[in-house]
């Protein structure tokens, strides 16, 4: 059973995870594109 008091880190980590994929993402892209 998953301890709740791990949740928040969790969801944190996959939240702080995603915008840093986006903005990886979107750098990449925007570099190079032209």
């Amino acid at each position: 059973m998953l301890n709740f008091a791990y949740f928040p880190w969790i969801v944190t980590f996959y939240y702080v995870a995603l915008i840093l994929s986006e903005s990886l993402t979107g750098w990449a892209v925007g570099s190079f594109l032209p």
